[in-house]
């Protein structure tokens, strides 16, 4: 080992180049790096080498220049700080770089830093292009994407309109078929001159249609195909009978509210099995509408409908109704069809009493329910006197208790009046019984206005006398008959036998030609007229009577000024030539008679008849009121006033 005089020291130290090659890193540029050992552990190693060398010297050989050395090795100090210490005479300075080595160095670095910088740029536009080739294809994805999503939604939608179109299809099936129907014989009429006309069934007067099977239709329908007289005879070749069996499909339109009205909940399933089990009708179809559903023209060649006003809640509804129900058709084979001609309605009492107690209070409650039902009434009432091609419509309501059916035990009796009288509850068999006889078997329930209450025995349902009987008070419709007390309490229900008929019926025409020309009482003149026109004559052994016509007065349309009676009478005074003859008082009676036909002022039928049970009595019934005739109350009841104490003089 090297060593290196130290001056002042009388020891060794290592040399300079020992120390260099053992501490010092000789290299100065970045790619030397400096040794993780310290100077301090260095200098420790060097004295640990010389403790090994000087093993085998004496205690008494170690010097104070070594022991200086070990503690100046050992010390705390940096190891910088001893080579920058002046003690050692070590100067270990670096020069700095010159400006062309700092230039060059700075270029360099500029030079990596742009290239850094164009290497990266490149790299993010390389990134963009390629982010905006993927957007594109995601962008073409989505798109495709959408179109097939589109095409499945397309497909779905076009499958749920065809099967909502085939179910369209399906349910108007009828009401397409009529509509071309009616556009085929709204041509054919207008091609031919006549109108569209509405057809009828049945007969008045002397003509009697009425079977065991029942009819449906109006009465005037059945003369224009011949019907059956009172005695039996047949007026055609056809009898009624055997022209209604011939109809393919005899068919009752039925509109209700079956759910939401409680009328029609009630009646209606029984009143199915009614008609199509009692009523004995050949190839009976009854089809079921509601109000909101789409009508068919024509009705599909219906011979009646039926319709529960409670499930309407205007008129205007029913008259949108009827406007297709009663159109003429043509039928598949070229023919023209029959739309129905009898209208029957089921409505609930109150409807005209609607400002009376209790039923203020109910049409109160129910937000003028029966108000607007009287209105639905009088428009169909309307809808069938206002046809004016012959032959004219049918129509009959029937007047129930709302909600409150009861038992049918037949123990509280039944009644059936005509108008809107009665309030008491009634039970669905009785209602339903009503109904079939009203539709299929009673004459005297058309073009009527009747209302029932109480149960009918279950013994009399099925007795077609006790039906004839029940309904006859509709014929007119009837105001007394001689059962009921008279105004001053006499009991008149025994006018004697049977054998007294044609007496009592002299002893009334006798008193209604008094009563005619004296007026005693009256506020409208009258006429009597000898004979009577019944429907109810084929139930009776005998019928006849006497009829008390108004006379038009001076009142209302009928008001003439003074100038207009003095012309009138001389007018009539001028044709008669002033002769006061029976053959002029004939004509002027003529002429009176005429006058009354015409003008329908209305008047009181006195009716006397032999019933089948032999049992002599007399009734007073309507007669020749026209629709827009307003009622003589007055001398309606000073006539039955008048009645009544001839027959207690009989």
């Amino acid at each position: 080992m090297m060593a290196l005089a130290v001056p002042g020291t009388n020891g060794l130290v290592p040399s300079f180049h020992h120390i260099q090659s053992s501490t010092l890193n000789p290299c100065f540029g970045p790619q030397c790096r400096p040794s993780p050992v310290s100077n301090t552990a260095r200098f420790a190693a060097t004295d640990d080498e010389e403790e090994e060398d000087d093993d085998d010297d004496d205690d008494e050989d170690f010097s104070p220049e070594a022991n200086m050395l070990e503690n100046f090795a050992s010390s705390s100090k940096k190891p910088e700080n001893i080579f920058n210490d002046g003690k050692l005479g070590i100067n270990l300075e670096i020069d700095p770089m010159t400006k062309e080595e700092a230039e060059d160095l700075r270029k360099e670095a500029k030079e990596m830093i742009e290239e850094t910088f164009e290497a990266t740029l490149k790299d993010i536009e390389d990134m963009r292009e390629k982010a905006k080739e993927e957007l594109a294809k995601s962008k073409e994805s989505r798109e495709f994407a959408s179109q097939l999503e589109a095409q499945v939604q397309s497909q779905e939608l076009m499958n749920k309109i065809d099967k909502l179109t085939g179910k369209f299809m399906d349910s108007t099936k009828d009401a397409r078929k009529s509509t071309k129907l009616a556009a085929a014989a709204d041509k054919a009429t207008a091609e031919s001159g006549q109108g569209v006309e509405m057809g009828t069934w049945g007969v008045l007067g002397d003509r009697n249609v009425l079977t065991d099977a029942g009819f449906l239709g109006s009465v005037e329908s059945s003369k224009l195909g011949g019907g059956t007289s009172s005695d039996g005879t047949t007026s055609s070749s056809t009898s009624p009978v055997e022209a209604f069996t011939q109809v393919t499909t005899n068919r009752i339109l039925v509109v209700a509210d079956a759910k939401g009205d409680p009328v029609a909940k009630a009646l209606l399933p029984s009143l199915k099995e009614a008609l199509e089990t009692k009523t004995r009708i050949p190839n009976l179809e009854i089809e079921v509408l509601s109000p909101t559903a789409t009508m068919p023209l024509g009705a599909n060649n219906a011979a009646c409908i039926l319709v529960f006003l409670p499930s309407l809640s205007q008129a205007s509804s029913l008259q949108a109704i009827f406007d297709r129900l009663l159109r003429k058709t043509f039928n598949e084979g070229g023919q023209l069809g029959k739309p129905p001609t009898q209208l029957v309605a089921i409505s609930t009492h109150g409807t005209t009493r609607y400002d009376q107690f209790p039923f203020n209070m109910q049409n109160m409650m129910g937000g003028g329910k029966l108000e607007k039902r009287s209105q639905i009434e009088e428009a169909l009432i309307q809808t069938v006197r206002q046809r004016e091609n012959p032959p004219p419509l049918d129509y009959t309501i029937i007047k129930v208790g709302e909600k409150n059916f009861v038992a049918n035990d037949g123990s509280s009796g039944m009644q059936l009046l005509p108008g809107d009288t009665l309030e008491e509850a009634t039970s669905v068999e009785t209602a339903t019984a009503a109904i079939v006889e009203a539709m299929a078997f009673q004459p005297f329930a058309r073009n009527a206005t009747l209302c029932l209450e109480g149960c009918v025995a279950q013994e009399q349902m099925e007795d077609p006398a006790f039906w004839d009987e029940t309904f006859l008070p509709l014929e007119g419709p009837e105001v007394w008959r001689n059962t009921k007390p008279s105004s001053k309490g006499a009991d008149l229900a025994n006018l004697g036998p049977s054998s007294s008929y044609d007496t009592l019926v002299e002893y009334l025409n006798e008193w209604s030609a008094l009563l005619a020309e004296t007026g005693k009482g009256l506020t409208t003149p009258i006429l009597a007229v000898k004979g009577i026109e019944s429907q109810s004559a084929s139930l009776m052994q005998a019928q006849g009577g006497v009829r008390l016509l108004f006379l038009p007065t001076n009142t209302g349309k009928n008001y003439m000024s003074r100038e207009e009676e003095e012309a009138k009478k001389e007018k009539e005074g001028a044709k008669s030539g002033g002769s006061n003859t029976p053959a002029a008082n004939k004509a002027s009676l003529d002429e009176k008679l005429r006058l009354t036909k015409r003008t329908k002022e209305g008047g009181i039928d006195v009716v006397v008849e032999v019933t089948k049970d032999d049992q002599l009595r007399v009734r007073a019934r309507r007669c020749n009121y026209a629709d827009d005739a307003v009622l003589k109350e007055l001398s309606e009841e000073t006539i039955l006033k008048r009645l009544q104490e001839a027959l207690e003089v009989w």
